[in-house]
């Protein structure tokens, strides 16, 4: 996702909005009159399976939902191979990957596109549809202050890769347990494409919600006495 320039990012979110309104008022916003995409999950998932095979079939497209036990990827053959195959079936795939490398290769080898559905390292779709309720509620992400209130982990990520791309701020109040921002900065490369005067990392959550325009609240890993973890956008007027 974050590898393309900021101004196709915002035409998806503009694109996405108009899809929305159409979904509201009961308008067929069929896109394809053919279309096949394969959704690869190496790991449950209720959220994003369904999500994004509700979301191809409202397009007029069809899904092959598939595992890693009902295919030979990254066993009997090679993740490379398994896209090459996968390219000459379909016309996009969607992974939900254990691991970020993995999403990688099979993106490298395949001739189709290939969605992040999440991998250990980010989380974009997740962040995209983040920004684009923040839109909804506050206006443009550029002139706005997100609170990420929690642990350092892939949603976390993605929002700094979100605001390094569309502008605005990020204030990170990690949990004192979940400090190690590797995961949240992984091999540098996330912090280094973003100013740090867009994103500061201050551990302390009423230090990062202050004068923030939206929180994120999420708790991935629930401590003895916490309340399980959730995703709270708070916007403020």
């Amino acid at each position: 996702t974050w590898e393309h320039s900021s101004d196709e990012i915002k035409a998806i979110l503009t694109l996405a909005e108009a899809l929305k309104l159409l979904h509201q008022a009961g308008i067929s916003y069929r896109a394809f009159d053919a279309g096949l995409a394969i959704s690869i999950f190496r790991d449950n998932s209720t959220r994003t399976r369904f999500s994004f095979d509700a979301a191809m079939r409202q397009l007029g497209g069809d899904t092959i939902i598939s595992t890693s036990a009902d295919m030979q990827l990254g066993r009997g053959e090679t993740i490379a191979d398994t896209a090459r195959v996968l390219s000459r079936y379909v016309d996009a795939i969607m992974i939900r990957a254990s691991r970020h490398s993995n999403l990688m290769e099979l993106a490298a080898a395949a001739t189709i596109p290939v969605i992040n559905g999440v991998t250990n390292l980010t989380h974009p779709c997740q962040v995209m549809a983040d920004v684009m309720t923040l839109e909804e509620h506050v206006g443009p992400l550029k002139n706005r202050t997100v609170a990420w209130v929690g642990d350092g982990n892939n949603v976390a990520t993605s929002w700094i890769q979100a605001v390094a791309s569309l502008g605005g701020k990020l204030r990170l109040g990690l949990r004192t347990r979940h400090r190690a921002v590797g995961r949240c900065n992984p091999r540098g490369r996330c912090i280094a494409r973003c100013p740090a005067r867009q994103a500061h990392l201050v551990h302390e959550a009423p230090r990062a919600q202050r004068r923030g325009d939206c929180d994120v609240v999420r708790l991935a890993h629930q401590a003895q006495g916490e309340r399980p973890g959730e995703v709270v956008p708070e916007h403020r007027g």
